[in-house]
């Protein structure tokens, strides 16, 4: 999978399992889910998985702590999800000015 974020490439990720639907939080982290999990990619390609789903769902937004989503009938849903943790790897994580220089070969 290749996030784009803002039209250029933030990161690529290897998922076995198709990926259902996505959507960028307020802090630029991805969240996207799969058939069971909603999970996260940082724009480093660090990811992981948020919670385990017991039903297939279909995210239209993420605004703080709540995942917005329709579910396979196609009712509205609000999922109250832990992205601040993420978001805390991603402030450790963000790649620096210098980093991204090399990447573009700006140097």
């Amino acid at each position: 999978m290749w996030c784009l974020f803002d039209g250029c490439l933030a990161a690529v990720v290897h998922e076995t399992i198709r990926v259902k639907s996505a959507a960028w939080d307020d802090t630029g982290v991805l969240v996207y889910t799969t058939l069971n999990h909603i999970k996260y990619c940082l724009p480093n390609g660090d990811s992981g998985i948020i919670r385990t789903l017991e039903v297939p769902v279909y995210i239209t937004r993420v605004s703080g702590s709540s995942l917005h989503c329709l579910d396979r009938d196609g009712k509205s849903r609000q999922i109250q999800v832990s992205i601040a943790s993420c978001g805390n790897s991603h402030d450790l994580t963000c790649t620096s000015s210098v980093t991204a220089s090399v990447y573009r070969s700006d140097l």
